[in-house]
């Protein structure tokens, strides 16, 4: 055997794996492709909701681990709406009352997160309307009926707002984390290292 394939490297990696910086981007990458390209867009704007709905969840998850000396009693406990109060407790965050549009928002995320996750076969079956005979009468027989989550995706403007109000959220609660603490959004730390072996 040579002494070039004698050697060998030991190679080691280690990752920090920031979950809820991660699906935020993935949302966001999906989101902008939808508003690219409107053949599909439909489910781009699916998959950015449930993606924002799960990073999130994450993010509570991060900040309550820092901040909340029993947040694993608490994180399978309480429903994301919960945890947000509970947070906001904790850090002295005023994210507003139940009406303040961020608050629906969450509600409404919530909701259609757990509507698809536990989904099911449904009958749609709407009141029947009354249409004039005139140019669009075929159009409105022939459009279908939606859930509440398909309404959602038909174009990006739930999927927008999500973004902007879930941002709104994840900015209070940081800004109210003690020091020391990561830049918001921040991915985890990757580093790589090699050193030769002899076989």
């Amino acid at each position: 055997m040579s002494e070039r394939n004698r050697r060998r490297l030991s190679v080691e990696h280690e990752r920090e794996v920031v979950t809820y910086a991660e699906l935020w981007h993935a949302a966001g990458v999906i989101l902008r492709k939808g508003q690219e390209e409107p053949r599909g867009a439909a489910w781009q704007f699916l998959s950015s909701i449930i993606l924002s709905a799960f990073a999130f969840e994450a993010f509570l998850n991060y900040v309550g681990s820092e901040v909340v000396p029993n947040w694993d009693d608490l994180e399978r406990a309480l429903s994301p709406e919960k945890k947000l109060r509970h947070l906001c407790i904790a850090l002295g965050v005023d994210i507003g009352g139940r009406h303040e549009r961020q608050n629906q928002t969450i509600r409404e995320l919530v909701r259609t997160r757990n509507d698809l996750a536990h989904g099911r076969s449904q009958m749609l079956k709407p009141d029947p309307t009354s249409a004039r005979i005139d140019n669009h009468y075929e159009a409105r027989i022939l459009k279908r009926p939606l859930t509440e989550w398909e309404e959602k995706i038909q174009n990006e403007k739930f999927a927008e707002r999500v973004r902007e109000d879930l941002e709104q959220v994840f900015r209070a609660l940081h800004k109210a984390m003690p020091t020391p603490k990561r830049e918001l959004f921040t991915h985890g730390i990757h580093s790589s290292g090699a050193s030769l072996r002899e076989t």
